[in-house]
C-alpha cells in the first residue's frame, strides 16, 4: 500500500499542488460556478455537524463549512496541498484541524 501512495504523490496532487491552489483560491469558474455550489447544495445545512473533508486539497471547501458553522476536519494525500491548507488556517484562522 506504501507504494502505491507515494506514486500517487509523486504523479499526482502534489506535482500541480500550487497551480492548483492559485486557480481554486483565483476563484475557478468550474469550482465556483458549478462543482461547490452543488455540493453545497447536497450536503444541506452543516450547522453544528461534524464533517470530516477527505481530500480536502487546500481548504476551501473546509473554510466555506466552517463559515456555516460546521466543524471540520481536512485530510488529504497531497503533503503539498495540506501545507497550503494549514498556512491558509495560520493567516485567516477558523479551527480547521
Amino acid at each position: 500500500m506504501t507504494n502505491i501512495v507515494n506514486e500517487m504523490k509523486e504523479k499526482g496532487w502534489d506535482k500541480v499542488a500550487k497551480v492548483y491552489a492559485k486557480d481554486r483560491q483565483a476563484g475557478s469558474i468550474h469550482h465556483k460556478y458549478y462543482n461547490d455550489p452543488a455540493l453545497l447544495s447536497l450536503i444541506g445545512d452543516v450547522k453544528a455537524k461534524k464533517i470530516l473533508d477527505a481530500g480536502c486539497g487546500e481548504g476551501i471547501l473546509a473554510r466555506e463549512l466552517v463559515k456555516r458553522r460546521a466543524s471540520v476536519i481536512g485530510v488529504d494525500l497531497s503533503e503539498k496541498l495540506i501545507s497550503i491548507a494549514k498556512m491558509e488556517e495560520l493567516k485567516n484562522p477558523l479551527r480547521i484541524n
